[in-house]
């Protein structure tokens, strides 16, 4: 059998859903009962961390947030798996905010927290093809021939790639 890795990470730019899953519940540091995400976080080695920023080029605050919001969430994803063999985990956000990064970093802290081989998959792997495109921008509208636009994305070709895994 293939060895599958634990966890794939697939970063979206605001791609629009196939099917509506429900509210996300996010966490709100002034709603009572929050808990403090940094508390009893896991660590990774200093030279981890160091080289991280530095093959990023990354500015020294970047580790504040590493440390603060990162590292939390990395040490949430084994209960997040549970006793499945694979966590497929979407990273949604707009252009420029860091989902290839926080991506990288997970792959990065979970190989050294829990020894995990990560795949990284990102939403611009799976274009349409420029003549797909073509006729959707003649069939649907004139923005669809324009790579990043909402429906621009083979979804199917990405979901059979999830299922080969």
């Amino acid at each position: 059998t293939r060895c599958l890795p634990p966890l794939f990470l697939i970063a979206f730019a605001a791609i629009r859903p196939t099917c509506y899953q429900g509210p996300v519940q996010r966490h709100n540091p002034t709603h009572s009962g929050y808990s403090d995400l940094t508390q009893d976080a896991p660590a990774i080695p200093e030279q981890i961390m160091s080289d991280f920023l530095s093959r990023h080029r990354l500015p020294p605050e970047f580790r504040d947030t590493a440390e603060q919001y990162y590292l939390p969430l990395a040490g949430r994803l084994p209960a997040m798996r549970g006793d499945k063999r694979q966590l497929v985990m979407g990273i949604n956000g707009a252009q420029g905010t860091g989902k290839s990064t926080l991506a990288s970093f997970l792959q990065v802290a979970t190989k050294s927290m829990f020894d995990w081989n990560v795949a990284i998959l990102s939403i611009d792997d799976f274009y349409c093809t420029k003549a797909e495109r073509s006729q959707l921008a003649r069939g649907v509208h004139p923005l669809l021939a324009t790579r990043g636009v909402p429906g621009t994305h083979d979804t199917d070709m990405l979901a059979r790639s999830l299922k080969q895994q």
